[in-house]
């Protein structure tokens, strides 16, 4: 009995560590670029990086059409299509920035509900994250109460 709650007690602190080292999204593991982050505007004034790689792709295709964009469509972001992205927002009177806002996203034809989902998703991400955390801890702290009532009852050994 004390076996397994040794391991169980092992278990819940590898993942309340995980849940703690996750600063990013799940699966990602592309590294930005310094100054090549592409970032929408949302419409109570905050910026928030655009991480979706279909969404990233499709900005590439069609900048690369606008003559903007000279790279392959990777879904990646990089300094090159940050600039692609001013270029075009400046050539449109839309502004000076690698920032997409609404009106950005309309003249480009992209879907500014898929742009701007990125952020919602990335929220729901850390939510679920600090969930499993918490219960991670109480489950660690219950393993810890049982290990320790084990040890002070002989019998329960």
């Amino acid at each position: 009995m004390l076996t397994r709650i040794c391991v169980v007690a092992a278990a819940v602190v590898a993942l309340a560590a995980a849940c703690e080292d996750s600063s990013s999204t799940p699966g990602d593991d592309r590294q930005a670029v310094a100054g090549s982050e592409i970032r929408y505007h949302t419409e109570d004034g905050h910026e928030n990086a655009i991480t979706d790689p279909v969404v990233l792709s499709s900005l590439q295709q069609k900048l690369g059409r606008e003559g903007l964009y000279h790279g392959p469509a990777t879904g990646l972001s990089s300094s090159e299509l940050a600039r692609g992205l001013r270029n075009y927002r400046q050539q449109h009177h839309l502004g000076e920035s690698a920032v997409i806002d609404h009106a950005t996203s309309d003249k480009l034809g992209l879907d500014w509900s898929q742009v701007s989902a990125g952020a919602s998703v990335k929220k729901e991400l850390e939510n679920v994250g600090e969930k499993v955390k918490e219960g991670a801890e109480r489950l660690g702290q219950k393993v810890e109460d049982t290990a320790h009532d084990v040890s002070q009852d002989p019998k329960k050994k």
